[in-house]
Formats: structure tokens, sequence, C-alpha cells
């Protein structure tokens, strides 16, 4: 399902470039924003972030729609997620695992590092990078049979890079990312997308089958120990199952796929995202962007 409006099919490239010059001052603005309206526990958040999709989705499906005609992607999403996660349950009871082992087992096919790894990432030139949010896009696209041709992204490092273009429009990839540019990167590559708050909300989410979450999170100090590459702020991992009081999370900065439990979610979820540079604490944002074909 890729939607693409007419208009913007017709934009002649100088009112492309102008409407994508409003894009990235948007971005600006809600980077600004987002964190001041923080403080009334999500609603005001998820307020803005719709507030904020409305205004500029217009923009997006304009100014980048010509990127969107040039991906080769799979054209059988929808089969592609029957494959991964329809019957899980009973096909774990079968092969007698299960459902977080399988769950594991199929996470194997699409993880990927935000850094350098000898499987998960080889050909990652940069030692450091704020791409959390664009990996974990990534591994979702990989996951549904969504990733771009191979010519266009012959590798990981590649498809990070594709997908972070294709949120912000541009490929800086020290610059964090924002929920909001998760929600458009998905709906761009042909994916639905909308927020979730709270543990209990994101649970009833993940029973319909085929249904992923990007998170962003604060894994210290919930599962930092878990993880090969250790760090204290705002990151973004991917929520692939969760069976009773555990779940299967992809989280760019671990060696793979890996458990944790729900008291560790959670903890993730509501721990603060760090400090401004006045001092001022960052808020959690106890959620994501819900995914799916």
């Amino acid at each position: 399902m890729v939607r693409a409006r007419l208009s913007g099919l017709l934009a002649p490239p100088g009112a492309m470039a102008s409407q994508n010059d409003t894009f990235l001052r948007g971005r600006a603005r809600y980077g600004e924003a987002c964190w001041a309206h923080g403080g009334d526990g999500g609603d005001g958040r998820l307020a803005l972030m719709e507030g904020e999709m409305d205004r500029y989705r217009s923009v997006l499906w304009g100014s980048l729609v010509a990127l969107l005609m040039s991906f080769s992607c799979s054209r059988s999403p929808l089969a592609a997620m029957h494959r991964l996660f329809d019957g899980g349950a009973a096909r774990a009871a079968e092969a007698g695992t299960t459902e977080l082992e399988a769950a594991l087992q199929r996470a194997d096919r699409f993880f990927i590092s935000q850094y350098r790894h000898a499987r998960w990432n080889p050909n990652e030139p940069r030692r450091a990078n704020a791409n959390c949010g664009p990996t974990s896009l990534a591994m979702a696209l990989c996951a549904y049979g969504l990733r771009p041709d191979v010519q266009e992204a012959p590798d990981q490092a590649a498809l990070i890079r594709r997908v972070r273009r294709a949120m912000t429009g541009a490929v800086q990839e020290g610059v964090w990312t924002y929920p909001v540019e998760i929600a458009a990167g998905a709906r761009m590559f042909g994916l639905h997308a909308e927020f979730v708050h709270g543990l209990g909300a994101i649970r009833e989410a993940m029973r319909a089958p085929g249904r992923l979450v990007v998170l962003n999170l604060n894994p210290t100090p919930a599962y930092v120990d878990q993880l090969a590459s250790r760090y204290d702020g705002g990151h973004f991992a991917l929520l692939t199952a969760i069976d009773g009081d555990r779940a299967t999370l992809c989280d760019p900065l671990a060696a793979g796929p890996m458990v944790v439990t729900l008291a560790q979610l959670g903890q993730a979820l509501t721990t603060p995202l760090g400090h401004h540079a006045d001092g001022r604490v960052i808020p959690p944002f106890n959620g994501g962007v819900l995914v799916w074909p």
C-alpha cells in the first residue's frame, strides 16, 4: 500500500524544493516543541505529533513521492507478514518451542545493528551515530518484505541511510530522530503507522498478528546490561513479540535479538530520555509507533 497524491506527482521541481524546505523547517520546530509539551503524561505529545503529521503530510507526499516511485520493494508484504507472524503459537507448539523462542528465530532474519558488527552490519563505516530510529524502522521493513531493491540498498549500512533519508530528507547520522519521523517514514514505505502510549496499550496492540512497535525508550538502567554497547538516553528499539511476562526486542545496540521482561520494558518506557542543555529533564515518551502492512 503506497499512497501518492496527484498534486505531488505533478508538482514542478521548484515547488517540490520549496515544499521540502517547509518540511525541514517544520521538523526543526517539532524538535523544539515536542518535549515542551511532554509534561502531560502523553496526551499532549500525541496531539502535537498528530497535528504535526496532519500539517506536513501533504508536504511529505508532494516532495518525496518521486523517491517512493524509485523503490523496488516486495509486491506482497501481506504474504511476507503471514509467513513470519501468522500461526506463530501453533507452529511453535508443533516444533516444541515457546512463542518467544520462535520469535527470536524469526528476528534472526531481519536484525540489524546500528554499529559495525561482523554479522548484523559488517560494512558500517562510522564508529558512532544516532541511527537507532532508522535502524529500527529498517528492521521492520525487512520483517515485512519491504526492503528496497538491492541496487538501492546493497547492505545493512546502505539500507539504514536509505531509511533515514526517507524519514528526514537528509543523511545526517549524528542527528536524533523522532517518533513522528518514524511514523512518516513507515507510511512512505507503504506501512500503516499510529502512535501507541503505555505498556498496557502496547500489549493490547500486539495481540493482532503481524504488528510491530518501534519503541522510544531509555535502556538504562532497565536492560542496559544486555546490550553490546551501553547507552543512557533517548533510544529506539523494535518490539517483535510479547508472550506472558516477557517480550522479544530487536535493539540496534544489542548483539542480536533478545528477550526482556515486561517489568524491564515498562521501566525503559518510563525512564526520562536525558537532559536538555540547560539541565531540564527530557520526559519519557512512554510508547512508540505501531506499524503493520
